[in-house]
């Protein structure tokens, strides 16, 4: 997708760096985008990892921010299918994510994992 290409130096700063400052950088950039193009493979490729590690980082906003992208993302890709790869990496955060002791995360995980059930296809 040609915006995630214009966030590639970001996203890939964010894989390379892990630090918790890097990845809330590559989510706001991710946040602000207006995304006007499907998602294919190769962007969640690139994506997904970050957004398992922003749900992995203590923050609150960082956890919030990738929680919603997550949301996002399963609507904007191209076949729902293409986001079955990166279930099991993203599922069993956003499960961590539904005990966080701030409500916000928390509502935010779930209309995550909402938003993951109406666009996923169901398994066969």
């Amino acid at each position: 997708s040609p915006e995630i290409k214009l966030l590639t130096g970001h996203l890939v700063e964010a894989l390379v760096e892990t630090t918790q400052e890097c990845t809330k950088v590559a989510l706001d950039k991710l946040m602000a985008t207006k995304f006007v193009n499907q998602v294919d493979a190769a962007a969640l490729a690139l994506v997904c990892p970050v957004l398992a590690a922003a749900l992995k980082h203590r923050g609150h906003d960082t956890n919030r921010h990738a929680a919603q992208i997550v949301g996002a993302m399963v609507l904007l890709v191209r076949t729902p299918r293409l986001f079955l790869p990166h279930l099991p990496l993203i599922q069993p955060l956003l499960q961590q994510a539904l005990m966080s002791p701030t409500d916000e995360i928390v509502n935010t995980a779930a209309r995550a994992f909402g938003a993951l059930a109406r666009g996923l296809p169901e398994e066969e």
